[in-house]
């Protein structure tokens, strides 16, 4: 950017407008603004500041105090500046804020801030308006901001005087602080530690380069191995050198690799025939064995078919036997009703022999009762012992009583004497039966 004609009214101590031609100082592009103290030269450098970013060169001036105290009230503040920028020509016209005395009455009144840049190059495009608008398009056309200017373009007077009296050191400082190499400088340190940082870790690479190098084998080729024995003895490795050798050590195990590869597919084909022979042997070992079983099979059937065919000659020759047991069939179908008749009178003979068995149990019932009422008799004799022993002791003549009275039966008679007992219905005494009871018993067994 080289500034071509600054205007300025009512601006700092300039109360009237005010223009500087700087196209007639020549194009070398440095200019020095020296006077009296006083005379009005930051005020420019405020002005050029001010017309392209909106405020002063100074940190500590504002923009609401840069109209001039001595100008008239109907004298308007305002900076106008043409420059000229990559071949083409503008100008900016900006004012400030400021108060001035009303032109009528008494008081004073606010101007707004306003602010145009125009493209003279290209009159046809239309002006941008508005102080941010102008602000960002300079920034945009420029490429830096307010305080990116005002280190590289302008150089404040007392900062100058400071840096032609200071040393070494001290200027460093100033122009530090001056074009604000702050960050340079920091960048310069982060480069520092970066540079460090590298070289540690190439130190580690290096580290790490002799340890890949010491597992590193070459075959094929003595002057490799010989290229490999002295990379590895120098102190700095050779990276380039040991990436050529691996190269060609690549190259040489590569058509290692191809011919191994053709020899490889050679086994493999060779494998394949081997794979077709072994399962054709496969196929006829199992034929073999589908053989055998059906020969197997066959002697089995063979066997079996003679067992039928003995069978059937039994058969034959048993014929004649089958006729006569067939015949003998016919007899006894002929007699079967012969044996439904037998049948029946078995059946009738279970009948009878179940009735017999009844009759039997009747009878051995029966004969419990005769015992028990042997018993019961048995014990009616004792009794009747007992009281004839009473009674001989009472009468010695009852006998002839009891032939008068007349008993209804010898037995029932005799028993009634002394010393008489019953022994199956007849009367005992001293060891003999009666006569009459003798005769009774004769009669019964007849």
């Amino acid at each position: 950017m080289r500034p071509l004609k600054l205007t300025m009214s009512a601006f700092g101590p300039y109360a009237d407008e005010v223009t500087i031609d700087f196209s007639q100082l020549g194009t070398s592009g440095i200019y020095l603004i020296c006077g009296d103290t006083g005379a009005g030269k930051t005020t420019i450098f405020d002005a050029i500041s001010f017309a392209l970013f909106d405020r002063p060169s100074g940190e500590y001036r504002q923009s609401r105090n840069l109209r001039s105290d001595f100008a008239a009230p109907n004298v308007k503040t305002f900076v106008e500046l043409e420059f000229e920028h990559n071949g083409n020509r503008y100008r900016v016209h900006r004012n400030p804020a400021y108060e001035r005395p009303k032109l009528r009455g008494e008081g004073v009144t606010t101007e707004s801030p306003d602010a145009t840049l125009e493209d003279l190059s290209h009159p046809d495009e239309r002006p941008v308006n508005r102080p941010t608008a102008v602000n960002e398009r300079v920034r945009e056309l420029l490429g830096i901001d307010r305080n990116q200017f005002s280190q590289i373009v302008m150089i404040a007077q007392g900062d100058f005087r400071r840096l032609l009296a200071a040393d070494t050191k001290e200027r460093s400082e100033i122009l530090r602080k001056l074009f604000g190499t702050a960050p340079y400088l920091s960048f310069e340190r982060a480069l520092e530690g970066r540079r460090k940082k590298l070289e540690e870790k190439i130190a580690s690479n290096r580290e790490n380069v002799r340890g890949v190098m010491g597992m590193i084998a070459v075959e094929g080729d003595e002057s490799r191995a010989e290229t490999l024995s002295r990379v590895q003895e120098s102190e700095v490795p050779d990276v380039d050198s040991l990436l050529s050798l691996l190269a060609a050590q690549d190259e040489y195990d590569g058509g290692l690799i191809s011919s191994l590869g053709a020899q490889l597919k050679e086994v493999r084909a060779e494998q394949d025939r081997v794979n077709v022979l072994i399962e054709r042997a496969r196929q006829v070992d199992m034929t073999r064995r589908d053989i055998k079983v059906e020969r197997d099979a066959l002697a089995v059937a063979e066997g079996l078919a003679g067992k039928r065919k003995r069978e059937l000659a039994e058969w034959e020759a048993r014929e004649p036997e089958a006729r006569d047991l067939a015949a003998k069939a016919a007899v006894i179908r002929g007699e079967l009703p012969r044996y439904a008749e037998l049948d029946q009178v078995r059946g009738q003979v279970a009948a009878g022999r179940r009735g017999l068995d009844e009759a039997s149990s009747s009878r051995a019932k029966v004969q419990r009762e005769l015992d028990e009422a042997a018993t019961r008799l048995q014990e009616a004799r004792n009794r009747r012992e007992q009281l004839s022993g009473r009674l001989r002791s009472s009468s010695v003549h009852e006998p002839h009583e009891w032939r008068r009275s007349g008993p209804s039966s010898c037995t029932e008679g005799c028993l009634r004497l002394p010393g008489a007992r019953a022994s199956r219905g007849r009367c005992v005494r001293g060891g003999n039966a009666c006569k009459r009871c003798r005769k009774a018993a004769r009669v019964q067994g007849k």
